[in-house]
Protein backbone atom coordinates (compact mmCIF):
# COMPACT_ATOMS: atom_id res chain seq x y z
CA UNK A 1 0.00 0.00 0.00
CA UNK A 2 1.51 3.35 -0.92
CA UNK A 3 2.28 5.83 1.81
CA UNK A 4 0.87 8.80 -0.04
CA UNK A 5 -2.08 9.02 -2.38
CA UNK A 6 -4.23 12.01 -3.18
CA UNK A 7 -7.53 10.16 -3.44
CA UNK A 8 -8.48 11.09 0.15
CA UNK A 9 -8.58 7.42 1.21
CA UNK A 10 -4.89 6.63 1.65
CA UNK A 11 -2.63 8.59 4.02
CA UNK A 12 -1.65 11.97 2.67
CA UNK A 13 1.64 13.41 3.94
CA UNK A 14 1.27 16.63 5.94
CA UNK A 15 4.63 16.85 7.75
CA UNK A 16 8.15 15.45 7.39
CA UNK A 17 11.05 15.52 9.87
CA UNK A 18 14.45 13.95 9.36
CA UNK A 19 17.28 13.60 11.86
CA UNK A 20 20.30 11.52 10.91
CA UNK A 21 18.92 8.43 9.18
CA UNK A 22 15.50 8.57 10.89
CA UNK A 23 12.58 9.98 8.90
CA UNK A 24 9.27 10.78 10.59
CA UNK A 25 6.21 11.32 8.40
CA UNK A 26 2.93 12.76 9.70
CA UNK A 27 -0.26 12.24 7.71
CA UNK A 28 -3.63 13.91 7.36
CA UNK A 29 -5.15 10.80 8.95
CA UNK A 30 -3.31 11.39 12.27
CA UNK A 31 -0.68 8.69 11.72
CA UNK A 32 3.02 9.10 12.38
CA UNK A 33 5.34 6.71 10.52
CA UNK A 34 9.03 6.16 11.27
CA UNK A 35 11.38 5.12 8.45
CA UNK A 36 15.02 3.97 8.58
CA UNK A 37 16.82 5.79 5.76
CA UNK A 38 20.31 4.37 6.44
CA UNK A 39 20.50 2.70 3.02
CA UNK A 40 18.78 3.23 -0.29
CA UNK A 41 16.25 0.41 0.27
CA UNK A 42 16.07 0.19 4.09
CA UNK A 43 12.91 2.34 4.26
CA UNK A 44 10.98 -0.43 2.48
CA UNK A 45 11.51 -2.95 5.29
CA UNK A 46 12.55 -0.86 8.31
CA UNK A 47 9.44 1.19 8.92
CA UNK A 48 6.85 1.25 11.63
CA UNK A 49 3.79 3.17 12.62
CA UNK A 50 4.37 5.20 15.78
CA UNK A 51 0.79 6.24 16.45
CA UNK A 52 -2.64 6.53 14.90
CA UNK A 53 -5.53 8.80 15.76
CA UNK A 54 -9.25 8.70 15.06
CA UNK A 55 -9.09 10.38 11.66
CA UNK A 56 -9.26 7.26 9.54
CA UNK A 57 -12.95 7.63 8.64
CA UNK A 58 -13.85 8.50 5.08
CA UNK A 59 -17.02 10.21 3.83
CA UNK A 60 -17.76 8.73 0.40
CA UNK A 61 -20.18 11.55 -0.54
CA UNK A 62 -17.87 14.43 0.38
CA UNK A 63 -14.64 12.58 -0.50
CA UNK A 64 -12.92 13.68 2.73
CA UNK A 65 -11.64 12.15 5.96
CA UNK A 66 -14.12 13.03 8.68
CA UNK A 67 -13.59 11.10 11.90
CA UNK A 68 -13.60 12.69 15.33
CA UNK A 69 -12.71 11.57 18.84
CA UNK A 70 -15.78 11.47 21.11
CA UNK A 71 -15.23 9.24 24.14
CA UNK A 72 -12.45 9.23 26.72
CA UNK A 73 -12.01 7.17 29.88
CA UNK A 74 -9.09 6.46 32.17
CA UNK A 75 -8.21 3.09 33.66
CA UNK A 76 -9.12 2.95 37.38
CA UNK A 77 -5.56 2.21 38.53
CA UNK A 78 -3.18 1.71 35.55
CA UNK A 79 -1.61 4.60 33.63
CA UNK A 80 -3.83 3.95 30.60
CA UNK A 81 -6.76 5.56 28.85
CA UNK A 82 -9.19 4.61 26.08
CA UNK A 83 -10.50 6.84 23.31
CA UNK A 84 -13.57 6.19 21.16
CA UNK A 85 -14.40 7.78 17.86
CA UNK A 86 -16.09 7.99 14.48
CA UNK A 87 -13.58 5.64 12.86
CA UNK A 88 -15.28 2.67 14.59
CA UNK A 89 -12.34 1.93 16.86
CA UNK A 90 -11.48 2.01 20.54
CA UNK A 91 -7.82 2.82 21.16
CA UNK A 92 -5.88 2.12 24.35
CA UNK A 93 -2.92 4.37 25.19
CA UNK A 94 -0.17 4.08 27.78
CA UNK A 95 0.36 7.42 29.55
CA UNK A 96 4.00 6.79 30.47
CA UNK A 97 5.08 5.45 27.08
CA UNK A 98 2.92 8.08 25.36
CA UNK A 99 1.84 5.61 22.70
CA UNK A 100 -1.06 3.55 21.55
CA UNK A 101 -0.79 0.00 22.88
CA UNK A 102 -3.99 -1.57 21.52
CA UNK A 103 -6.83 -0.95 19.11
CA UNK A 104 -10.17 -2.73 18.80
CA UNK A 105 -12.50 -2.45 15.84
CA UNK A 106 -16.16 -2.01 16.72
CA UNK A 107 -19.33 -2.15 14.65
CA UNK A 108 -20.42 1.49 14.86
CA UNK A 109 -19.23 5.04 15.42
CA UNK A 110 -18.53 5.39 19.14
CA UNK A 111 -19.69 8.28 21.30
CA UNK A 112 -18.67 7.23 24.82
CA UNK A 113 -16.46 4.80 26.72
CA UNK A 114 -16.01 3.57 30.29
CA UNK A 115 -13.80 1.18 32.23
CA UNK A 116 -15.38 -0.99 34.93
CA UNK A 117 -14.18 -0.13 38.47
CA UNK A 118 -11.89 -3.20 38.53
CA UNK A 119 -10.54 -2.42 35.03
CA UNK A 120 -11.59 -5.83 33.68
CA UNK A 121 -14.17 -4.49 31.21
CA UNK A 122 -14.55 -1.64 28.75
CA UNK A 123 -17.96 -0.43 27.59
CA UNK A 124 -18.63 1.78 24.58
CA UNK A 125 -21.80 3.62 23.57
CA UNK A 126 -22.60 3.97 19.89
CA UNK A 127 -23.93 6.70 17.60
CA UNK A 128 -26.88 4.49 16.59
CA UNK A 129 -28.06 3.75 20.15
CA UNK A 130 -26.27 0.46 20.78
CA UNK A 131 -23.47 -0.43 23.14
CA UNK A 132 -20.84 -3.11 23.67
CA UNK A 133 -18.98 -4.47 26.70
CA UNK A 134 -15.84 -6.54 26.28
CA UNK A 135 -13.05 -7.96 28.42
CA UNK A 136 -10.03 -5.66 28.66
CA UNK A 137 -7.36 -8.39 28.59
CA UNK A 138 -8.77 -10.73 25.92
CA UNK A 139 -10.98 -8.41 23.86
CA UNK A 140 -13.77 -10.99 24.05
CA UNK A 141 -17.25 -9.53 23.69
CA UNK A 142 -19.39 -9.92 26.82
CA UNK A 143 -22.54 -8.28 25.49
CA UNK A 144 -23.67 -6.07 22.63
CA UNK A 145 -27.16 -4.57 22.53
CA UNK A 146 -29.23 -2.04 20.68
CA UNK A 147 -30.72 0.12 23.43
CA UNK A 148 -32.51 2.89 21.53
CA UNK A 149 -32.47 4.96 18.33
CA UNK A 150 -30.52 7.97 19.63
CA UNK A 151 -26.80 8.01 20.36
CA UNK A 152 -25.44 6.90 23.70
CA UNK A 153 -23.43 9.97 24.69
CA UNK A 154 -22.51 8.71 28.17
CA UNK A 155 -21.94 5.26 29.60
CA UNK A 156 -20.85 4.35 33.15
CA UNK A 157 -20.47 1.32 35.38
CA UNK A 158 -21.89 1.43 38.91
CA UNK A 159 -19.27 1.71 41.72
CA UNK A 160 -19.46 -2.04 42.39
CA UNK A 161 -19.29 -2.85 38.63
CA UNK A 162 -22.56 -4.79 38.63
CA UNK A 163 -24.66 -2.33 36.63
CA UNK A 164 -24.14 -0.36 33.47
CA UNK A 165 -25.93 2.95 32.89
CA UNK A 166 -26.34 4.43 29.42
CA UNK A 167 -27.56 7.93 28.61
Amino acid sequence: KPLCCYDGKAPCVKAIFMEGTQLLVGTKGSEIFEFDMSTEDSWRTNRKIITQGHSAGYDEKKKVQNSELWGLTTHPFLPQFVTAGDDKTLRVYDMYQRRQIAVRNISSKARSAAYSPDGKFIAAGFFGGGFIVFETNTGNEVIAKKHRREEISDIKFSPNGRWLAVG
